[in-house]
């Protein structure tokens, strides 16, 4: 964040493995894919998507001045990017296992 003076925090990512245009909300008896202004995102041929990434939660940094401001990460959002493999997210006992095995 010293490189970049706009930036108002730092956070790891990692390449999604199911794009959110491939997501769905259930309403009711039924469910819908996120849409805007009538575009259908998840009609787009996979291969077309836009690169999107999921926050793994291992390494975030806030300037002290974003969390006055009231937000937890700001506009600026500097990405430190992490392998899908190395993301270690412990929710479970078992993903506590795991995590101990690697």
């Amino acid at each position: 964040m010293l490189l970049n003076p706009q930036a108002t925090s730092l956070r790891s990512v990692t390449k999604t493995q199911e794009h959110p245009f491939r997501q769905w909300i259930k309403e009711g008896d039924f469910i819908r894919g996120f849409q805007q202004n009538n575009f259908e995102p998840y009609n787009i041929p996979r291969q077309e998507l836009p690169e999107s990434y999921f926050q793994t939660g291992d390494i975030e940094i806030i300037r002290r001045s974003t969390l006055v401001s009231g937000s937890i990460s700001g506009n600026n959002v500097i990405p430190l990017f992490i392998e899908h493999q190395d993301m270690v997210d412990i929710d479970t006992d078992n993903d506590w296992k795991d995590a101990e095995r690697k």
